[in-house]
């Protein structure tokens, strides 16, 4: 019979050659070809082959469509934010009436359309408040081929936090008063903790409406949502903007080269720009529950 030793040290180091041997088995996260985003840069073709380009169309057949991004994490199943399948009265929207391009890097070149079989949400979304639990898989109709072009991205298997500086990428406005970017984009930005975010958050509104700034005590500053991250890049205001809902946030681990997904873009108080107002990110880790539960090929690795 094999048994386990009480010792800390052995435990740990069965822990750390267990986890050693997951990570060398994860096939994911590895950049292609070797800036929402505002003061972000143009990338490479293909640098991050599990970006998706979504588009939630009001219904099938429609013209005029939503802009949203995503992250492919196995065969079948692309991450977004759970704000994007709703339409503007709240209601969601028809998976039928949904294209995901994956494997694009120009809009102006863009590959045959896959399509969508269902949504998966967590129960507790409320799309009256749409920050709160903004995290949702679509379940594609076929399968995908991997290739440089198109692969998934890992998936953090731990609940430590090695970060400071992530990128945040998409083809969302490029600035409050821009358009939407024809390329891929990508940006750096840096985590900002809970109770630093929640000041800048204050100070914001503190600048932005005058009211809250004479009369504090009858307004609530709502905190922090324990399923959000804040980041953004405090000297250029680089950060996630409009259209660049659902993509993804990530960590570069310098330790094996693999892209995590960290988090999805969600929101923020302000348009972007803003280098004193933080946006926020769905922290993925918190749902790796559904993430098993629905997509078990999908790649839980350690940093």
């Amino acid at each position: 019979m094999l048994r386990w030793k009480s010792t800390g040290i052995t435990i740990l180091a069965l822990c750390q050659l267990f986890c050693s041997i997951l990570a060398n088995q994860c096939d994911c996260g590895l950049s292609g070809l070797q800036k929402r985003i505002y003061a972000g840069n143009q990338t490479y073709p293909h640098k991050y082959p599990w970006v998706a380009h979504l588009r939630f169309f009001n219904y099938i057949g429609g013209g005029q469509y939503g802009l949203c991004g995503g992250s492919l994490i196995d065969q079948w199943h692309v991450v977004t934010a759970a704000h994007c399948l709703h339409d503007e009265s709240g209601q969601i929207r028809d998976p039928s009436a949904v294209q995901v391009y994956l494997g694009v890097h120009s809009l102006y070149f863009l590959p045959t359309a896959r399509k969508v079989a269902y949504f998966i949400i967590p129960d507790d979304y409320d799309p009256s408040k749409p920050v709160n639990n903004d995290f949702a898989i679509l379940q594609l109709a076929e399968p995908v081929e991997f290739s440089h072009t198109i692969s998934p991205i890992c998936i953090p298997a731990g609940d430590n936090e090695p970060y400071r500086r992530l990128t945040v990428a998409g083809w969302g406005h490029l600035g409050p008063n821009q358009g939407t970017a024809p390329v891929l984009q990508h940006v750096d930005v840096f985590y900002v903790g809970k109770r630093q975010c929640y000041n800048m958050v204050k100070d914001y509104l503190y600048r932005t409406h005058p009211m809250v700034r004479l009369f504090p005590e009858k307004f609530i500053i709502p905190q922090i949502h324990r399923n959000h991250m804040c980041a953004v890049d405090g000297f250029s205001g680089g950060d996630a903007c409009q259209g660049d809902s659902g993509g993804p946030l990530m960590y570069l681990n310098p330790h094996n080269d693999r892209y995590y997904l960290i988090g999805v873009v969600s929101g923020s108080y302000d348009l972007c720009g803003d280098e004193m107002t933080p946006g926020f990110y769905t922290v993925v880790k918190r749902f790796r529950h559904i993430i098993e539960s629905v997509a078990p090929q999908s790649h839980m690795c350690y940093y």
